[in-house]
């Protein structure tokens, strides 16, 4: 809630003139309601205050924005891999990263070797499930047709939303009889279960 009240407060007040620094948003909730709740906000600034955003993100899959949005440039970290493990190059170039390095960098850190090892295995369970959605080099087509279609749905909750706030915007509260009001919780009530 507090990421969300900033970034909330940041969409409000930012301005062209502005600078808006964010680092990884929507990492505090699920995998898709916060991919696309970076995605919006991502586009929000983009398209409508076009402030200048530095915007960092775990979410491979928002780099896919560029192609669509002529203001949006990726740009990530230099690393190379090697045998003993992954160098950090220190080096900003254009253009998305290869892939994550969460497991490198467990290791890195100094995880356990069974917590990454046991971290790889899981990681490969979930590569090959149907019901997961992963980074952009783990995707398989099954995983992505069930993230867009989950999107699409969420697209069309979101549709029913409007349309009931519109409808409850229509609404004079204090010539509504009590039976209306019932019928107005009904209709309500059936948009909802819709959804």
């Amino acid at each position: 809630l507090v990421e969300m009240e900033e970034a909330a407060q940041i969409c409000r007040q930012a301005t062209p003139q502005s600078l808006v620094v964010l680092d990884e948003v929507g990492r505090g909730t699920s995998t898709f309601d916060g991919m696309v709740i970076a995605q919006a906000i991502i586009e929000y600034l983009a398209k409508r205050v076009k402030a200048k955003t530095l915007f960092a993100t775990h979410y491979h899959e928002l780099t896919q924005l560029q192609d669509r949005i002529s203001s949006i440039a990726n740009y990530h970290m230099e690393s190379k891999r090697t045998d003993e493990g992954i160098i950090f190059l220190h080096r900003l170039i254009q253009g998305a990263a290869g892939g994550s390095f969460g497991l490198e960098v467990a290791k890195l850190a100094g995880l356990p070797d069974e917590v990454v090892t046991r971290a790889a295995a899981i990681l490969k369970e979930l590569a090959a499930s149907k019901h997961v959605f992963l980074p952009a080099q783990t995707q398989h087509d099954a995983q992505r047709s069930i993230f867009e279609s989950q999107l699409s749905g969420a697209e069309e909750r979101v549709k029913i939303l409007e349309r009931v706030v519109s409808e409850l915007d229509s609404v004079d509260l204090d010539s509504l009889s009590p039976r209306a009001a019932f019928d107005l919780i009904w209709r309500m009530s059936e948009k909802r279960r819709g959804m």
